[in-house]
């Protein structure tokens, strides 16, 4: 999310529209184009953790989301969340880790628990950071969608917890 945000503000003029993935994927969905509208329904939720970029965009971006998992059969939460505190690289060096994670325990902490729904995250670093602040992995929703496409995959099932 944040080098599509990246190219949207520093290239506004003269180059072809770049779409965050939800984006491309609703209109898809939307012009009954999409590999999701194949009636496979998987009822349940999903909470999606957006990027913080994504964040502060608010509902334009998370709507994308929502319709694309529509499609599927899942209601999509998304919690109130900050910045996950990894903030690129910066979250990984030495120096900033006890800060990191922090600023993770701040809201990310809660939202990547306290639920029996399948959580993804869109962020690199936001997926990083859980793992090392819980031991939890997360998917990006991409990575959720394609196994329901495929069937391989039930959303529920896509939670998953390192060992200690």
């Amino acid at each position: 999310p944040a080098v599509v945000l990246s190219y949207r503000r520093d290239y506004p003029e003269g180059t072809p529209e770049v779409l965050l993935v939800q984006d491309l994927l609703a209109q898809l969905v939307e012009q009954d184009q999409s590999p999701l509208n194949t009636g496979n329904l998987h009822a349940g939720k999903l909470r999606l953790l957006p990027h913080c970029s994504e964040t502060v965009l608010g509902q334009v971006a998370q709507e994308g989301w929502r319709k694309v998992f529509a499609a599927c059969g899942l209601a999509v939460e998304i919690p109130a969340t900050g910045c996950c505190g990894m903030a690129g690289t910066w979250g990984h060096e030495h120096e900033n880790r006890k800060a990191s994670l922090e600023i993770f325990a701040r809201s990310w902490n809660t939202a990547v628990s306290g639920t029996d729904d399948p959580v993804a995250a869109t962020g690199f670093s936001c997926r990083c950071q859980t793992e090392k602040a819980t031991g939890q992995t997360l998917r990006h929703p991409v990575t959720i969608l394609r196994g329901l496409i495929e069937g391989s995959a039930d959303p529920s099932e896509e939670r998953t917890t390192r060992a200690a």
